[in-house]
């Protein structure tokens, strides 16, 4: 099958993810371009940051903007969190999923802990014109007892707005888990997709990455084992044929259309003329003791 098309990329970390985003804005911008890709997700931990940036540079290159996020999903047996992607089909949504995540933000400053952002199953099921993708290896359907159950369990409640999240890594346990995610399809007549959990546009820029990371939380290269793997770029459909040989050519192929599916759905209008920014007046102290004053 020759007219496969390069995935619209709906699991993407720009720069403004702390610890997996070395994707430039504009470079992946850039990368839709060349490669006649019609829209692009930013899909951030725990946070929208640079969303407006990203916005702005997705309209002015002709590239239609999906503001996506990443959540961490609590789990009531063990403290580990599972990941999902969570993409807003309207305005509504949007703003709905940013106060959600504000109030939970300002609820854990006060209580002085750590800021880290969790919604737990209820939250995601009962959401609503939000596009919930499975998610990656550290997500739920991996880390469950019984994913099956939990599968059933959110198409029962998202219906159509659920799809199965195959990824393009290439080591044995991303395969196996294809594998069960394409069974899962085929018995319950879910959608898949195909997405590229991408932190940077091209297959050399991986050691750049790794020793990122490893700035980032002060290890060792040597420590690193998070990124051993070199499959965080972004996919032309080259790329994708070659990774996921292991699949039927209609399997890969529907995938893909399934993320223009999706991207179509969508529909994120902002006058970015009228968004009014927080302002800061006061201190802000920097690490190294380095503390400037904002009038």
């Amino acid at each position: 099958m020759n007219n496969i098309k390069p995935p619209v990329p709906l699991h993407l970390h720009h720069q403004y993810d702390r610890l997996d985003g070395m994707l430039k804005i504009d470079e992946a911008v850039e990368f839709c371009v060349k490669n006649n890709i019609p829209a692009c997700a930013m899909t951030l931990h725990g946070k929208f940051e640079g969303w407006l940036k990203f916005y702005k540079t997705c309209i002015n290159r002709k590239i239609k903007p999906l503001i996506g996020y990443e959540a961490y999903v609590k789990n009531h047996n063990a403290k580990k969190l599972f990941h999902i992607t969570l993409l807003p089909k309207n305005h509504n949504a949007l703003s709905v999923l940013f106060k959600k995540v504000n109030k939970k933000v300002i609820k854990q400053q006060k209580s002085g802990g750590k800021i880290r952002i969790e919604f737990t199953l209820k939250e995601i099921l009962q959401m609503k014109d939000i596009i919930v993708l499975s998610g990656c290896l550290a997500g739920i359907l991996n880390n469950h007892d019984d994913p099956e159950k939990v599968t059933l369990l959110l198409k029962k409640h998202l219906g159509d707005n659920f799809y199965l999240e195959m990824q393009t890594f290439t080591n044995e346990d991303q395969r196996n888990h294809n594998y069960m995610l394409l069974s899962f399809a085929e018995k319950y007549n879910i959608k898949y997709v195909i997405t590229s959990d991408s932190h940077y546009s091209d297959p050399d820029d991986a050691e750049a990455q790794k020793y990122m990371m490893a700035s980032a939380i002060n290890k060792k290269m040597s420590d690193m084992k998070y990124f051993a793997e070199d499959d965080f770029y972004m996919y032309n459909a080259e790329r994708i044929m070659n990774n996921l040989n292991y699949l039927q050519d209609e399997v890969i192929y529907n995938a893909v259309e399934n993320t223009y599916d999706i991207a179509d759905q969508i529909d994120i209008k902002w006058n970015t003329e009228q968004v009014n920014m927080p302002q800061y007046k006061g201190d802000l102290e920097f690490c190294f003791g380095k503390t400037i004053h904002i009038d």
